[in-house]
């Protein structure tokens, strides 16, 4: 595009085909090649990052893109001046056509948007001379558009860890106390799903699929998709929406039942994020009372729902405890006790059985009706000193206590897990809260709390985001400085970069849209396309400069020669975007962070880049004339005066 309107411009100021074409190519191929390199060398940083998503998106968009972009630059300044060169024009010249175009006084779709387009381009340069001249001004309201920004939109930022991809399906989780039998599960499941019959057309309820036993089971609940007519393009419901009307309406107090409501994803076997808590210590009553007074405070933390610990839904169990005096004067060692109990209920393994070339394994086990209750097991003989029987129950003493179904170690240390579900969407603020949460709680030396590894990945993409960040910031000014041949200039064009995050913040606070790790990718690769609107402008401020034009006369030219090509590149960057950041539903919806983050960022970047880049750019020519001539004058005075 560059290429293309600079050689048409050349045309308009009535050179020949060929000249055009040589000058309108050799005028912006410096600037041509800054563009494309700046935005290669963002991906540069993925290199030295460590293994994870981001880094594995990072590799999959970066090749594809280098590829597209270097062969877009070698048509740009080969293909694309020899086609124009080759061009020959129908009837009058471009420049009387122009020409007559402005005589004329109406009629005309032509005229009418090319009347439309010199208005804007008058209003541009009105609004850029009115900034060049009162330069404290247009940094004060930038300024103030800087501290709303702040104020609103990043205060109010969402994250979440990966975009989630709606599959339409709802999972219900339904787990059974341990008393708990066929006939008593077969109830309750038909009992729910006569609810989700009630609701189908309400809810647009596709397919019911269940799976139980006497300890739990699972409905599958499939709703309605586009692919089913397109009626359910826009369904009443989202899958969100159906999701939290049937939790509510559910009943959710069934006397042993508890039920958990979450969104299936094709990423996750969950797609509702789990977020998780975990204590770790010595002593399991402890640990198990901590981990109860915290699940008290984070139930009191909006946005997180089915608070619950891993030691919840322990079972009964009978507990034999030995009499030691008893059997000590029996001869009986616990070791003996346990290993006989243990042989009886859950079976010893025996050598293998030999047959027909054959080994068999074989286990030795009482009857399953020798083993259902207490009674069996009060007739349990172990052999004592001199081998002397005595029956199980003359040694040891019967208790019912709960037993966790799992004991969690980690390090050798007992831990005690407290989990919950989370909206995707507020995943940073709720790590924020469950930090704090974790400062405050009091415990003993000895025992520690600690995030679980899903929150702290969530930090882990955004250290990874603002390192890549900053090092590409700095691979580009050193690609703009090799260029420029200049430690200044760059810098008016970074100025870009804070600006287009302007339009980042704004767009995903409208659209409510969270920060995950594909729009963060999307937020570096931003960085290399918006800094090439201000090297297209800073360079043709230059040429003139060197063409005898002062400096504001050099930008005001600058600015309305290059308005043209900036706006058409950065509108074609934009609507190519805009079916990914406009997508609601199938695969793309992973991407539509990336799209919406370059939609808003090149938007309100490249508006505020054909102003601010040309005001930093006269402020930093004052600094530097100024720095020149203090140094100059400490040379005067440190030279010696000879008489």
């Amino acid at each position: 595009i560059v290429v293309v309107e600079n050689i048409l411009r050349h045309r308009q100021l009535g050179h020949s085909l060929i000249e055009s074409a040589k000058r309108g190519a050799s005028e912006v191929g410096l600037a041509v090649s800054a563009s494309t390199t700046t935005t290669l060398v963002v991906f540069v940083p993925m290199f030295f990052m460590e293994a994870g998503r981001m880094s594995v998106f990072m590799k999959e968009l970066a090749i594809p893109l280098a590829v597209s972009l270097l062969g877009s630059l070698l048509i740009a300044l080969t293909l694309a001046p020899l086609t124009m060169s080759r061009m020959k024009e129908r009837g009058a010249p471009l420049r009387e056509r122009l020409h007559l175009l402005r005589e004329q006084g109406g009629g005309g779709s032509g005229i009418i948007h090319f009347r439309m387009f010199q208005g804007i381009l008058h209003l541009y340069g009105y609004v850029l001379n009115a900034a060049l001249h009162r330069r404290f001004a247009a940094f004060v309201l930038l300024a103030a558009v800087l501290v709303l920004t702040y104020r609103v939109p990043f205060t109010n930022m969402e994250m979440q860890e990966m975009p989630r991809l709606d599959t339409r399906e709802v999972d219900i989780r339904v787990e059974f106390d341990q008393n708990f039998d066929e006939n008593m599960a077969t109830d309750v499941f038909n009992r729910l799903e006569n609810e989700l019959d009630r609701r189908r057309d309400l809810l647009g309820i596709k397919n019911v699929f269940k799976f139980y036993n006497a300890s739990g089971g699972k409905f599958e609940v499939y709703l309605y998709t586009s692919d089913d007519g397109p009626e359910w393009d826009s369904p009443l419901y989202s899958t969100n929406d159906v999701m939290d009307i049937l939790s509510r309406q559910f009943p959710r107090f069934m006397p042993g039942v508890e039920l958990t409501f979450s969104i299936a994803d094709a990423e996750r076997a969950e797609s509702d994020e789990s977020v998780a808590v975990q204590f770790r210590g010595d002593n399991s009553a402890r640990l198990q009372r901590y981990a109860e007074a915290f699940r008290t405070y984070m139930e009191q933390i909006d946005g997180l729902k089915d608070v619950k610990t891993d030691v919840e839904k322990s079972s009964q169990e009978m507990q034999l405890r030995i009499d030691g005096d008893i059997a000590e004067r029996a001869g009986v060692s616990p070791l003996v006790v346990a290993q006989t109990v243990d042989a009886a209920l859950r079976g010893a393994r025996l050598p293998y059985m030999k047959q027909g070339g054959r080994e068999i394994p074989v286990w030795a086990q009482f009857q399953e009706e020798n083993r259902k209750s207490k009674e069996n097991l009060d007739n349990i003989i172990v052999i004592g000193e001199g081998g002397r029987p005595m029956p199980v129950n003359q040694l040891v003493n019967y208790s019912k206590a709960l037993s966790p179904s799992s004991i969690h170690r980690y390090n050798g240390k007992n831990t005690v897990m407290v989990s919950a579900t989370a909206t995707v969407e507020r995943l940073n603020r709720i790590k924020y809260e469950l930090t704090r949460l974790a400062r405050m709680f009091d415990l003993p030396a000895g025992y520690t709390i600690e995030l679980s590894e899903h929150l702290a990945e969530l930090e882990s993409n955004w250290f990874s985001f603002t390192t890549s960040l900053l090092m590409a910031v700095v691979l580009v000014y050193l690609v703009m400085a090799s260029l420029f041949e200049s430690y200044v200039l760059p810098l008016s064009i970074l100025f870009t970069v804070p600006l287009s995050f302007i339009g980042v913040l704004w767009l995903f606070f409208l659209t409510g849209t969270p920060f995950d790790v594909v729009t963060l990718i999307g937020c570096i690769l931003m960085v290399g396309l918006i800094v090439n609107n201000g090297i297209v402008i800073v360079d043709h401020i230059n040429q003139l400069r060197l063409r005898g034009l002062d400096r504001t006369a050099a930008i005001l030219q600058g600015g309305r020669d290059r308005f043209r090509p900036v706006m058409m590149t950065a509108i074609t960057t934009i609507l190519g975007c805009l079916p990914l950041a406009l997508t609601t539903s199938g695969g793309g919806v992973t991407f539509q962070g990336l799209g919406r983050a370059v939609v808003g960022g090149m938007t309100v970047g490249t508006i505020l880049t054909l102003v601010i880049v040309p005001v930093v750019y006269s402020v930093l020519d004052d600094l530097t004339a100024w720095l020149r001539a203090f140094l100059a004058g400490l040379v005067r005075r440190s030279r010696p005066v000879i008489s």
